[in-house]
């Protein structure tokens, strides 16, 4: 009876113990490989825009070659921006005009998030808080 106890006790602080994991690895930003990403865009494409599956063999080269040239040149605005502008041409060979019309709204709906939680993380100065810079007075 004491071994099934200690069995059934262990089996829940194991389960408690990963629910816990799970929780702080949730406010953790997991990076994910080009390739990854490229198949998550891909899948996420593939549903909302419908795609056939030539498209979807089509779309995954695509958002490959691009996440793969993005992970090179990381913050440089001017060259995501480029890459971006060049995939979507790209996009707009492979998908019907009312995919890419959908496409470039869910663009558009992304950046506006991305807007919206870099917004969110600002954190507006409080003017009777003092300063941190001494005077000479």
């Amino acid at each position: 009876m004491k071994k099934l106890l200690g069995i059934v006790f262990l089996g829940v602080a194991m389960v408690v113990a990963s629910a816990a994991w799970a929780q702080d690895m949730a406010g953790q930003k997991v990076k994910l490989t080009p390739q990854q990403r490229a198949e998550k865009l891909t899948q996420a494409m593939s549903r909302q825009l419908r795609l056939s599956p030539e498209q979807v063999e089509k779309v995954q080269a695509i958002n490959l070659k691009y996440a793969e040239k993005n992970a090179q040149v990381k913050r440089d605005t001017t060259a995501l921006k480029a890459n971006a502008e060049a995939k979507n041409a790209e996009m707009k060979e492979v998908l019907t005009p009312a995919q890419y019309e959908k496409l470039l709204k869910m663009e558009e709906r992304t950046k506006q998030k991305i807007r919206e939680r870099i917004k969110d993380k600002k954190v507006p100065i409080d003017e009777n808080q003092p300063s941190n810079t001494s005077s000479n007075e």
